[in-house]
């Protein structure tokens, strides 16, 4: 199933002008993946949706899913912690980089 969904989000980015990846190449290299996350996040800030947010677990990068529907004892998802502090946040390259480019796609304009 995750396989297809990167394929299918791979030919959206294409059909959208962005040089997709190989989904293949997307679990063994990170450059690739990097990039694949800056366009999508700059393609679905294209859109006119008032609304726009960005999971701060995809840009950690977060091996393990962080938000899985249970109950309190089955799996206390609030639990769950980032890898990267939100005080080192802004140090990792992929959160400069998404911040700038949602600031060039997405201007105030209020």
């Amino acid at each position: 199933m995750r396989k297809q969904e990167r394929q299918q989000i791979c030919e959206l980015l294409e059909s959208a002008g962005f040089n997709a990846p190989d989904p293949q190449k997307l679990k063994h290299d990170p450059e690739e993946l990097d990039r694949f996350i800056i366009d999508l996040h700059t393609l679905l800030a294209q859109s006119r949706s008032l609304l726009f947010s960005v999971r701060l677990a995809d840009l950690t990068k977060e091996p393990q899913p962080t938000n899985i529907p249970g109950t309190s004892t089955s799996h206390p998802n609030w639990r769950t912690r980032l890898s990267v502090t939100l005080e080192n946040m802004d140090e990792l390259p992929l959160v400069q980089d998404v911040t700038d480019t949602l600031r060039r796609v997405r201007p105030k304009s209020y």
